[in-house]
């Protein structure tokens, strides 16, 4: 969420409290169809924050996650390729039994290792006999299948964040719309009330950084030409 994403949620949740507290005044106005647009941006503000930082925490988590299951790919690879230039150097499917690169990365190296237990599949033998164990190959596409599934649900968590991205710009634009509207209707309704007229426009007011004054289109006046 961006500072000023941040600061809209603040605005918004200001003014609820603000409304509630003095429901006795604003009756009319908390049973508005504005507020309920207030009540509804809040949450969609609220809920797309934390699929955003849900999206990349995931994202982070499988990125470091795969850095051990490649090397455990790798290593289940290792014994393999060791077993093939030992015994199967003239067999038309060595070049598939080679152990890749380490500049392999992603879905080229789990292409590599379901590649090199194809390769493997009728040499089965040879590699048992030279000590690997009888389920080499079932061991070596569960390892490729599970680098697989992490880089899904990476693109899972990244896609997520993306989708949250653009609804909280989005829903910025609305809070800012519903905070105006929400605005117009109760500044008439304190206007005889300098006090909570003061307050008020405390409450619905959208803090910028320190040292930066509040964006020109969120200072409003009211009838009288005031600053509200």
């Amino acid at each position: 969420m961006r500072y000023r994403q941040g600061r809209v949620l603040e605005a918004l949740h200001s003014v609820q409290v603000f409304l509630d507290k003095h429901g006795d005044v604003l009756d009319a106005i908390n049973k508005s169809g504005a507020r309920r647009k207030v009540d509804a941006v809040a949450a969609e503000l609220q809920a797309y924050a934390v699929q955003q930082d849900g999206g990349r925490r995931k994202a982070i988590g499988h990125t470091a996650n795969q850095r051990e299951l490649r090397l455990a790919l790798r290593f289940t690879m290792r014994p393999i390729a060791e077993a093939a230039a030992g015994s199967l150097r003239e067999t038309p499917q060595f070049i598939a039994l080679r152990l890749p690169s380490y500049r392999l990365k992603g879905m080229a190296m789990v292409a590599a290792a379901h590649a090199m237990a194809d390769a493997a599949a009728p040499y089965v033998d040879v590699f048992v006999d030279a000590g690997l164990p009888p389920d080499f190959i079932e061991q070596l596409r569960r390892a490729a299948q599970a680098l697989s599934h992490s880089y899904g649900e990476r693109r899972d968590g990244e896609t997520a964040r993306t989708g949250a991205t653009q609804g909280l710009t989005e829903a910025e634009r609305r809070g800012r719309r519903a905070l105006r509207i929400l605005d117009a209707l109760v500044i008439p309704a304190l206007i005889h009330d300098g006090a909570l007229l003061a307050a008020w426009r405390v409450a619905r007011r959208i803090q910028g950084k320190p040292g930066e004054a509040e964006p020109a289109r969120d200072d409003h006046r009211d009838e009288h030409g005031q600053a509200a």
